[in-house]
């Protein structure tokens, strides 16, 4: 009876500690998986991308093409950024946030997501985020400029 129970509880444990694995229908010796080294579900092993690859705001420069700015319903600016607007924006795994502007380093602050909710300096800004491989989209609200919030909308690519 207890080499039975020790079978049956083996084959358990080996059941729920195999990873699945998914192979090609078409040829099921190829593993398939996200191929992309810089997604967060990125499988060395796999050998045929699937398309469920997911990405994160860390991993290189987001190079901010559009800018929208706007206080108290007032468009203030929209379209591509000019001279002091946002250029270069990198996010860190340590929670570091880098500004570049027209090529000189401006600033660091520290940064924070929870769901689809990206926070900068201790809730101060406060933005819905969109990333995918190659494109960044902020849309929020930054509260340190002075007397009234400002909207801003941010679209960058990688």
């Amino acid at each position: 009876m207890n080499k039975i129970l020790y079978t049956l509880l083996a084959v358990t444990l080996l059941f729920f500690a195999c990873e699945e694995e998914r192979y090609n229908i078409d040829s099921p010796t190829v593993l398939i998986g996200c191929t992309d080294i810089i997604a967060l579900n990125y499988n060395v092993e796999a050998q045929v991308d699937d398309g469920s690859c997911q990405f994160s705001l860390v991993g290189g420069f987001w190079d901010v093409y559009f800018l929208e700015k706007n206080m108290d319903t007032l468009i203030i600016s929209s379209g591509e950024p000019g001279f002091g607007d946002l250029s270069i924006l990198q996010f860190i795994d340590n929670g570091l946030l880098y500004v570049e502007v027209n090529g000189f380093p401006q600033d660091t602050a520290n940064w924070n997501t929870i769901g689809d909710s990206l926070y900068i300096d201790s809730d101060l800004d406060v933005f819905k985020y969109t990333v995918t491989k190659t494109e960044l989209e902020l849309n929020g609200l930054i509260k340190g400029l002075g007397t009234s919030p400002m909207s801003f909308l941010v679209r960058a690519t990688r």
